[in-house]
């Protein structure tokens, strides 16, 4: 059995699309097909701007919510972290990737592999 972060080398079709592995496809269908690089960027910015020590003490702090979504809690404070908000977006930036490019697009195959890795988020996402 193989991770969802094994890059094959022929690639992977899915749904009528080609990725290098199948995380690529995972982060694909998490964007509407219209979204953008820029509109991903934007929100980045806008989340980074919010200071989410309040609203997460508030679900730390009622048991009856945090203990069935632990998993959750900890994954959006993970992600809502100020150092990794920072590292999403400076790996936005560091592909080269187009303001115009669409999200979901560029985690598809296009003729050479490994676009860019799927390790990256492996280790913390």
């Amino acid at each position: 059995m193989l991770s969802n972060w094994y890059p094959i080398e022929e690639g992977i079709a899915l749904y009528g699309a080609t990725y290098d592995s199948t995380e690529h496809f995972w982060r694909a269908v998490k964007y509407h097909p219209n979204i953008t690089v820029a509109r991903v960027q934007e929100l980045v910015d806008v989340i980074q701007k919010k200071d989410w020590k309040p609203w997460l003490a508030r679900l730390d702090n009622d048991p009856d919510l945090y203990l069935p979504n632990a998993y959750a809690v900890e994954f959006l404070r993970h992600n809502l972290a100020c150092e990794r908000l920072q590292w999403f977006r400076h790996e936005l930036d560091n592909y080269g990737l187009r303001a115009s490019d669409r999200a979901r697009e560029v985690q598809l195959r296009h003729g050479s592999p490994s676009h860019f890795s799927a390790f990256e988020e492996s280790a913390v996402g």
